[in-house]
């Protein structure tokens, strides 16, 4: 019995120091312009990019990417705000109109979903695939061994802030890491900021009243 409990006294401090090593150079990176914060192991480099929606939308995005000891982080953030004849404009030619009803609300409710099939297409193992939140704003969060056998873990969360109805964003975190270690506290860290840059936490689940 003092042996175990010899062995496992040094492997919780073996685990405590891998763990202080990998946190100890991050840091919180805010974004207020997409309302948003979250930890990244030193400073991203960003990418801007056209999302390509289900529906044939295609709304303006950010990548966001941060590479530590052989890991991986990337935050890509989509603004669902641009105007529907800007955003659907290339599908005039297809549906002979300018008139695209409904096609921003069905695409702003089935972000998560796509966005999580178009993880699962990528042809990896899943290990999990269930719903989740953050501060009580629904999301999606998926683990995966992927084909080199380095593990991901994705969340995806889609916020629509109820005081102000051109905040809707789409966030898709993912944090891989080589095989046997997992990834971090990354997709924990991501914050969601309102108009003056603060946190915000709903009261529960579907609620619109805000804690903070």
């Amino acid at each position: 019995m003092i042996k175990i409990n010899i062995f496992f006294t040094a492997f919780l401090i073996t685990l405590f120091a891998f763990g202080k090593s990998l946190s100890q150079d991050w840091f919180n990176y805010s974004d207020e312009e997409w309302f948003f914060s979250v930890n990244f192991p030193n400073e991203p480099e960003i990418e801007e990019i056209i999302y390509a929606s289900e529906w044939g939308g295609f709304y303006p995005g950010r990548v966001y990417t941060a590479e530590h000891n052989n890991h991986f982080y990337s935050l890509t953030a989509v603004n669902y705000n641009l105007d529907e004849s800007v955003a659907y404009s290339q599908l005039s030619d297809v549906l002979g109109t300018d008139d695209y009803p409904g096609l921003a609300i069905y695409d702003r409710k089935g972000s998560i979903a796509y966005a999580a099939s178009n993880i699962r297409s990528r042809g990896v193992d899943i290990t999990h695939d269930a719903w989740g939140h953050i501060n009580f704003i629904n999301g999606h969060q998926l683990h995966t061994i992927n084909a080199d056998n380095s593990i991901s873990h994705i969340g995806i969360y889609f916020h629509s802030n109820q005081d102000n109805i051109n905040n809707n964003y789409l966030y898709i975190l993912e944090g891989r890491s080589p095989e046997g270690y997992p990834p971090s506290f990354f997709n924990q860290s991501l914050e969601f900021l309102d108009e003056n840059g603060k946190s915000i936490r709903y009261t529960g689940v579907d609620s619109s009243v805000r804690q903070r």
